[in-house]
């Protein structure tokens, strides 16, 4: 807990913002704890890093130049120079495009849900399944025998065709 007191207390202190008691108190712990010392010294390279950098010369006329090309008319010319006819078409076209999806799909999907005549059909032949269940389930019942097929085919057969048997 002590190193995190301490470490709050560097920045302050290599600033020489903070009092001469928390002053005194850093150099103390530093002096025992290598981590901090450590810590401390990574903080100084960093300060003495930011203070070797200098400043670039600005030009005289930079504050002139800067608010001209923020005005509305000069910004306007300068990101319409940049965009190309072509650009312009591919996105004509890409919207076009997208529009022709659009109204493909839509039309698809109101003419599907518009042929209800085939729903009321299906709906009924289920009915009329539902109603015959017991009937169609003897039917497979009795396609399934070999023998009744047998007699299906002799009742086909006139009188004639069992004389010349």
């Amino acid at each position: 807990m002590e190193c995190d007191r301490i470490r709050e207390l560097l920045s302050p202190f290599i600033d020489g913002e903070g009092s001469a008691e928390e002053a005194a108190l850093v150099r103390k712990h530093t002096a025992s704890c290598k981590d901090c010392r450590r810590h401390l010294e990574e903080l100084k390279y960093g300060w003495n890093a930011l203070g070797a950098l200098t400043v670039p010369p600005i030009s005289a006329d930079y504050n002139a130049h800067f608010w001209k090309r923020l005005r509305p008319g000069e910004a306007g010319k300068a990101v319409a120079k940049t965009v190309s006819p072509w650009t312009r078409l591919r996105t004509i076209a890409a919207c076009a495009a997208a529009a022709a999806v659009v109204l493909v799909l839509s039309l698809f999907l109101v003419f599907r849900d518009s042929d209800d005549t085939s729903k009321e059909r299906v709906t009924f032949n289920e009915d009329e399944i539902v109603e015959n269940l017991d009937i169609l389930e003897s039917l497979e019942i009795i396609e399934d025998l070999d023998v009744i097929e047998d007699l299906d085919i002799l009742a086909e057969l006139d009188e004639t065709d069992f004389e010349n048997l």
